[in-house]
């Protein structure tokens, strides 16, 4: 019994000098979500840009953005997809971006269609 406790303590001494696992794995992953979540705002100020254009080469003047969503898939390079939910004249339509992240910091349209907004929106 008493070997049984000693063992235990020596564990719990362990793992109360060493920590239990890497702790600088959590702390890069989530500076690499922050950056990546910078990079996701970006690419959602450029595609407003690009939905704005969207509606223009549409015809539409007048619309309401209900909601925009956006997220990430982790791929290399790092895939970004964002979407809009929209409405006009009392209709509701999704639209959406697909996107890469390129080394240098900068986007490219992968692919732009109303099957990208569901995916994203639903």
């Amino acid at each position: 019994m008493k070997k049984t406790v000693s063992i235990i303590l020596i564990i719990i001494a362990i793992f109360t000098f060493t920590g239990c696992g890497n702790t600088n794995k959590v702390k890069d992953e989530s500076i690499d979500i922050e950056i990546v979540n910078n990079k996701v705002e970006k690419v959602k100020e450029y595609t407003d840009t690009l939905f704005i254009k969207h509606m223009e080469s549409e015809h539409v003047s007048t619309y309401k953005i209900k909601q925009t969503h956006y997220g990430f898939i982790t791929d290399d390079p790092l895939i970004i997809l964002v979407g809009y939910e929209y409405v006009v004249d009392n209709s509701e339509y999704l639209y959406g971006y697909k996107l890469k992240l390129n080394d240098n910091s900068t986007f490219t349209l992968i692919e732009e269609s109303e099957s990208i907004g569901k995916f994203i929106m639903r």
